[in-house]
């Protein structure tokens, strides 16, 4: 989300930067609460993750300020299509498993559906924007988020195999 109000303010996209800056606050809210939640022997990776996250978006701020004003908004929306795009079909890896079992039990539904909403949304209003960058993102994600959606349509949620037993 810090990648993405980056993004907004090299734009000067007021509606952008408004929609990120309330997404990071959720962000916030949702991994203090899944810390709290988390138990005290598993809180280490958390924060390996944090930290690691942390730092690749450090660079990455870094990288645009440092970065020539006439092309830094064109790279920087590069790398964080990319990043999303990595995000994205980062549940795709498992589509090996998912045929071997024909099952989508290990796919959260709830968010990739509204992924694709919130995405759909995003791709018309980078439309409107008439705005390479905010198309091709979430053109491409919203056909990653449907392909995952389609294996729903496939195969069912529970593995087939435990059903048989």
């Amino acid at each position: 989300t810090i990648l993405f109000l980056q993004h907004a303010l090299l734009m000067g996209d007021p509606a952008m930067i408004k929609a990120n800056v309330v997404g990071f606050g959720i962000s916030a809210v949702y991994a203090t609460f899944f810390l709290l939640y988390t138990p005290r022997k598993d809180r280490t990776d958390f924060w390996k993750q944090v930290a690691m996250s942390t730092a690749l978006t450090a660079a990455l701020l870094a990288y645009a300020q440092m970065e020539n004003p006439a092309v830094v908004e064109d790279r920087f929306g590069l790398i964080v299509t990319i990043l999303m795009l990595m995000l994205i079909a980062q549940p795709l890896f498992g589509l090996p498993e998912i045929m071997r079992k024909k099952s989508t039990e290990g796919l959260p539904f709830a968010m990739i559906l509204s992924g694709t909403i919130v995405g759909f949304m995003w791709l018309l209003y980078g439309v409107i924007l008439n705005n390479m960058f905010v198309i091709l993102q979430n053109l491409a994600g919203v056909t990653l988020s449907a392909i995952q959606l389609a294996l729903f349509a496939i195969y069912p949620s529970k593995d087939s195999k435990k059903k048989k037993n």
